[in-house]
C-alpha cells in the first residue's frame, strides 16, 4: 500500500479549510492527519468554528480524519474533538506516553463504527 502526502497551509489555529479544499481538488486524498489540539510543533489549538469547517470539507470530499490527540490533555477547555463532531469518519488516536508516563508505550484508537468488523478481523 503506497501513500502520498500533501501539505496544507496553517495559521494560528492550524490547518486552514481553504488549503485543505485545495489539496482535495488537486490530489484527491483519502484521509487527513491532524493534531487540532496543541499541534506539535506549532502549539496551535483549533477553535470549534475551525473544526466544524474542516469537518465540512472532509464530508464534502469523503475524507477520513485521523486525529492525533497526543497533547490534548494540555488544553482541557479545547473544542470537541473530530471524533465527537464527525464520528462516522474520524479515527481518534491517543497514546499514554505523553500524558501518563514517558516509558508507557500504550495507546488506543477509537474508530468509526463502520470499521469495527474489519478491525476485529485484523486482530484475530
Amino acid at each position: 500500500m503506497a501513500a502520498r502526502s500533501s501539505r496544507s497551509t496553517f495559521d494560528p489555529e492550524g490547518m486552514t479549510p481553504a488549503s485543505l479544499r485545495a489539496v482535495c481538488v488537486g490530489h484527491r486524498p483519502a484521509a487527513i492527519y491532524t493534531m487540532p489540539t496543541v499541534h506539535n510543533p506549532l502549539g496551535c489549538v483549533a477553535s470549534l468554528e475551525r473544526r466544524q469547517a474542516i469537518v465540512q470539507v472532509a464530508r464534502q470530499f469523503d475524507l477520513l480524519i485521523i486525529e492525533d490527540d497526543a497533547y490534548g490533555y494540555m488544553a482541557p477547555d479545547a473544542a470537541p474533538s473530530y471524533a465527537v463532531l464527525a464520528p462516522e469518519r474520524t479515527f481518534y488516536v491517543r497514546g499514554l506516553s505523553k500524558s501518563y508516563a514517558p516509558a508507557t508505550r500504550t495507546g488506543f484508537v477509537i474508530a468509526p463504527s463502520c470499521f469495527g468488523v474489519a478491525i476485529e478481523k485484523r486482530h484475530q
